[in-house]
């Protein structure tokens, strides 16, 4: 099986915890970006036997709730944040807080809310410009915490696709810095027989046991910053909200099994009685005849008997199945955290289609700030530390505590999604108001 640059595997990990870990968040990455076809194909495998496998149609994808709900409740990022260094009034932040930086932020959400966590890298480009790009927890292996608190990162590997004269596959780059006096920097290659240093393949001009980024005063800064959706005593919790993500498998399974209805079901079923067509092809399954309008229909009595058509009226409904599938997803908001008084229940809304209401959009990303605060003020601070380092001279501030951000909100909009016009001024009191008082 070839494997694209697209896909890591799972591999060099023989933890399996971490292996759980590792396809679980794997699996919801698939479903976010919309290739889980072969997900819902295995599950829909473990609950029909072979034989009703073999009527199914192809597997259906079109409801999925999961990334719906996500999508809906990653709000924060709507209207880029405003940032700022209190401390350094009229400080151009555009070298750090880039274009690209607010193009990412709005898939980082997205990830964090449906991974519970990523992470962004931030890199200096040779040209001192710097980069970031989006990490999700599945490429990642061989984690360790700071022991004092458990939902920092010091140490990981990162699954990479590796190219170079003679090689392109997979490897890892591993980053530790959870001993300051000596960090570890090294790139692997996948070998026959298990991982290669190759670091100097990669970086002919890193001293050996040197590590690529440092700050000003000379201590190692992994150039990783790590997101979570709760915050907490671990560095990543891959199973909370696994409630949603097995239902919207279970929509799959029973949206296909609603097509197969439709296909095969939906209409009235014929019978000859005591008689049979002329005409009559043998097939693999069944006796078939094509009827043409301009035919006439050839029975012959069999039996002794005569011969009559019956028709029995269709066992599958339609709009019930397609009702029913509503009700199924529209029950699944409490997976997500979400109380009934957070859906839109208007009666244009359905299952296939539920919004959740600005009331509960806004409860939810009230509840999402702090931690998504925690996660932006780390990484500004790496990319300060990094910048500072590249241009040789301290530009900006090193310490979460001297950066700020205000996380703006759209502007209000009305029962039928469209912004509502701003208010107009109070008149002013006139001298006639000023006089009758």
């Amino acid at each position: 099986m070839s494997v694209s640059p697209m896909t890591p595997p799972p591999l060099l990990s023989t933890d399996p915890g971490e292996m759980n870990r590792i396809t679980t968040t794997a699996r919801r990455v698939r479903m976010l970006g919309g290739v889980w076809k072969e997900d819902a194909r295995r599950y829909i495998a473990e609950h029909f036997a072979r034989e009703a496998l073999d009527v199914l149609p192809p597997v259906s994808i079109e409801r999925n709730p999961y990334r719906n709900t996500v999508a809906q409740l990653a709000t924060l990022y709507d209207v880029p944040p405003e940032v700022s260094a209190p401390g350094s009034p009229g400080l151009d932040l555009a070298p750090v807080v880039t274009p690209k930086l607010r193009a990412l932020w709005p898939q980082l959400l997205i990830n964090v809310i449906g991974l519970n966590e990523a992470l962004i890298r931030v890199d200096v480009h040779p040209d001192g410009r710097i980069l970031y790009r989006v990490v999700t927890p599945d490429q990642l292996r061989d984690c360790k915490a700071d022991p004092y608190e458990p939902d920092r990162i010091v140490a990981l590997s990162e699954v990479r696709y590796l190219t170079r004269p003679g090689f392109s596959g997979w490897g890892l780059e591993r980053w530790d810095v959870s001993n300051p006096d000596a960090p570890v920097f090294k790139v692997y290659e996948q070998g026959a027989a298990g991982p290669v240093d190759a670091t100097a393949l990669y970086y002919p001009d890193l001293t050996p046991g040197e590590f690529p980024y440092r700050d000003l005063d000379g201590r190692p800064v992994l150039p990783f910053a790590l997101y979570h959706l709760r915050p907490g005593g671990a560095l990543f919790n891959p199973q909370d909200g696994e409630e949603l993500v097995e239902a919207t498998l279970g929509i799959s399974m029973l949206t296909t099994s609603a097509k197969q209805g439709q296909r095969d079901l939906a209409y009235p079923q014929r019978a000859i009685v005591d008689g049979e067509l002329q005409g009559v092809k043998a097939t693999a399954d069944q006796p078939r005849v094509t009827i043409s309008p301009l035919g006439i229909l050839q029975v012959r009595s069999t039996g002794g008997q005569n011969a009559r058509l019956d028709q029995w009226q269709a066992s599958y409904d339609p709009v019930k199945a397609v009702t029913a599938l509503d009700m199924q997803e529209a029950s699944l908001s409490g997976f997500a955290g979400l109380t009934p008084a957070d859906m839109n229940l208007s009666a244009a809304s359905s299952g296939a289609a539920r919004v959740i209401s600005k009331e509960g959009l806004r409860r939810v990303r009230l509840g999402r700030e702090q931690a998504q605060r925690f996660g932006d003020l780390d990484l500004l601070t790496i990319a300060a530390k990094l910048h500072n380092r590249s241009v040789g001279f301290k530009v900006y501030p090193e310490s979460p505590d001297l950066w700020q951000i205000t996380y703006l909100e759209l502007a209000p909009l009305g029962d039928d999604g469209r912004p509502l016009p701003p208010k107009a001024p109070a008149p002013a009191p006139s001298d006639d108001d000023a006089s009758a008082g």
